[in-house]
């Protein structure tokens, strides 16, 4: 942000009008909310309420999503789910998603009748966060939340999860349109100068750019089944193995593995302190040589190598190709050693 101006704020007030650019109209997503406030007072939807958000005047519902009424036939209200609060989220999306089967819907639902904890799933927003499907629906809504959370927490306002979440549709569908002419001719002047500035705080802040990176990250690891802690690693140093990343950082956890396995291999000994005592790496190799390793010490010796070049900033930086031998070897002596075959 730029001294006191906040983007995402800034973005959020844009989105009537950003509506009526995008698709004719200015959207007053707030009045239909004003219009489902008695379901939250009385913790009960009713059918009319479906209706009320699938007919409203102030927004194109059927623009977006199947017909509510098709959906359920809601001949009895639902109850008791809608003043639980953001800690037992949980439980009144899961009681909704059993109603309804429909993940989507239920978030439109609930970003209505309570914007202070929910929001609607929305295509751009889940692109902008780098999320990727998920069988479980429940979960992946929550996880959806808890980045709009996140980014609350982080910029103060708007303080409501559904705003955040217009908030960032509209910085979404501003990053995506803003180069293209004809988007642009349709803000008036006052209008493009504050669309520049949030462009601009946009491009400055590290926020987001945490946010999806963790994001991927993390959700790659949920996917990685019967690997282990260390492939893991390797793993995300083969990633970060690119001009275009990071190769640095690359060789340094290479170079963590590496002694983490030595480490390991010496524990195995029962003489870490003779060890400790020794402060050469080579010594640590050979000495491992005559209890631990066999066959593979020379590729030891080659991984050294590498690991001396790729901590120290003095030395010769590792070429693409050396990186990339650095990381097969160790690869291969985390899997020898699983194998007992070192």
């Amino acid at each position: 942000m730029e001294g006191s101006f906040n983007y995402i704020l800034k973005s959020f007030e844009i989105f009537p009008r950003l509506t009526e650019t995008m698709f004719g109209k200015k959207y007053n997503i707030i009045e239909i909310e004003n219009k489902l406030s008695n379901v939250k007072k009385n913790d009960r939807l009713e059918r009319n309420d479906l209706l009320t958000i699938r007919d409203s005047e102030e927004w194109d519902y059927r623009k977006f999503w199947p017909d509510l009424d098709k959906l359920i036939e809601l001949d009895q209200p639902i109850s008791g789910i809608f003043n639980l609060g953001w800690g037992n989220r949980k439980k009144t999306i899961s009681e909704l998603y059993n109603k309804f089967f429909h993940i989507e819907i239920v978030s439109v639902i609930l970003r209505f009748v309570d914007p202070q904890n929910y929001a609607i799933i929305s295509p751009p927003v889940e692109k902008f966060f780098s999320l990727q499907p998920k069988d479980d629906h429940i979960e992946y809504y929550i996880n959806y939340l808890n980045l709009l959370k996140k980014t609350a927490k982080h910029f103060r306002s708007p303080d409501k999860i559904a705003y955040v979440d217009m908030a960032l549709w509209s910085l979404t569908l501003i990053l995506k349109n803003w180069s293209d002419n004809e988007f642009r001719a349709k803000w008036n002047g006052e209008e493009r100068s504050m669309i520049e500035l949030i462009v601009n705080c946009y491009n400055a802040d590290l926020f987001f750019k945490k946010i999806r990176l963790v994001e991927v990250l993390r959700q790659a690891y949920q996917n990685i089944e019967g690997r282990e802690y260390k492939l893991n690693k390797i793993l995300l140093a083969d990633c970060l193995d690119s001009e275009m990343i990071d190769p640095e950082l690359a060789m340094i956890i290479v170079s963590y593995m590496f002694e983490n396995l030595l480490w390991e291999l010496i524990i195995e000994t029962g003489r870490e302190e003779e060890f400790l005592g020794t402060k050469s790496r080579k010594k640590w190799v050979e000495n491992l040589k005559e209890e631990k390793i066999f066959e593979t010490y020379p590729i030891f010796l080659e991984c050294l190598k590498f690991r001396n070049r790729s901590v120290h900033p003095w030395a010769e930086k590792l070429s693409s190709i050396e990186r990339e031998e650095f990381i097969a070897k160790l690869e291969k002596l985390i899997l020898k050693r699983k194998a007992n075959n070192l």
